[in-house]
């Protein structure tokens, strides 16, 4: 899958085998939902049938856990968690079906880059509602550290912004510049190859080369730090309209050449989007930033004119 082509077939969705109490769908499910989740506050909800799999997910899933909220869907809610406390995880699931209160808990997740990260678990059983739980997980400022916020919201090799990060970081500068008639431009690089180029490296070549990636990067873009790591061997970038992309693309090209041991390099190729389209403000700009991020992550057919 390149830049020009599907991004997707939806059919690749997790598909759930629903259990003999799993509730209603259509209008009736959502309303069950909203009703069960009408009292949490959380950064990320998470709907379990009685076996303790996700079958809902919603809120700020890729900043804090790396994946999609589809891609949630299907999985173990202890993997969510580090390995030392999914048996207190599953002793609280076990307490609520048994009637007792599900307590507000600190738990560790597991972070976008394998780093773990304490949020508060709560929520409630609803035997009613097919036996599904309905759990909301919170930041804790007092518990959670800013240095660990922060490390939750970027690429941990590149120390580029991640994708939830860069659509909120990017859409705040694009307005910035776009209400300073400054013309700005989004470039989504496709680093084809990329994958395999790091498998074939020690690991102090690779992190020497993600390192210097995600230096490169930042340094082209606006404000030095509108860079993000969108996923796969997509990375993308705000910067100002009379940047040399071809420039950017011959120094990420020489950079993995430089240090691949079997001389193959990558294919680095780029699609621009220009953002300062006459009749888009800057709110309009920033929204649309966003969409095209998000797609870059969704099952979605999303072709990029190059």
């Amino acid at each position: 899958m390149r830049l020009g082509e599907p991004f997707g077939d939806m059919s690749d969705s997790p598909k759930i085998q629903p259990d003999d109490r799993a509730p209603a769908t259509g209008i009736r499910g959502e309303r069950d939902r909203f009703v069960a989740f009408a009292f949490c506050s959380a950064d990320i909800l998470l709907e379990l049938d009685s076996r303790h799999v996700i079958t809902y997910a919603g809120g700020a899933t890729v900043a804090l856990t790396g994946r999609p909220a589809g891609g949630l869907v299907g999985m173990p809610v202890y993997d969510l968690v580090s390995e030392s406390e999914r048996p207190l995880l599953r002793r609280l699931l076990d307490r609520a079906a048994m009637g007792a209160r599900l307590e507000e808990a600190g738990l560790h997740v597991i972070g976008p880059s394998g780093n773990t990260f304490p949020l508060t678990l709560g929520g409630y059983y609803l035997p009613d509602v097919g036996g599904h739980y309905f759990l909301s997980l919170k930041m804790d400022e007092q518990r959670t550290p800013a240095a660990a916020l922060e490390a939750a919201a970027r690429d941990l090799e590149t120390g580029l912004l991640g994708s939830a990060a860069f659509s909120e970081a990017g859409a705040t500068r694009l307005r910035e510049a776009l209400s300073q008639d400054k013309p700005a431009t989004f470039t989504v690089l496709d680093l084809n190859g990329l994958t395999d180029l790091r498998r074939r490296l020690d690991v102090e070549s690779r992190r020497e080369l993600m390192s210097t990636l995600g230096q490169v990067l930042r340094e082209s873009s606006l404000g030095g730090d509108s860079a993000g790591a969108l996923g796969a061997d997509y990375y993308g970038l705000l910067h100002r309209a009379d940047l040399d992309v071809k420039e950017l693309e011959t120094r990420i090209d020489d950079l993995a050449l430089g240090v691949d041991p079997e001389h193959q390099g990558i294919a680095v190729s780029a699609a621009a989007v220009d953002m300062g389209v006459p009749g888009l403000d800057g709110a309009d700009a920033a929204r649309f930033l966003r969409w095209i991020v998000e797609a870059l992550e969704q099952p979605l057919m999303l072709y990029v004119d190059k």
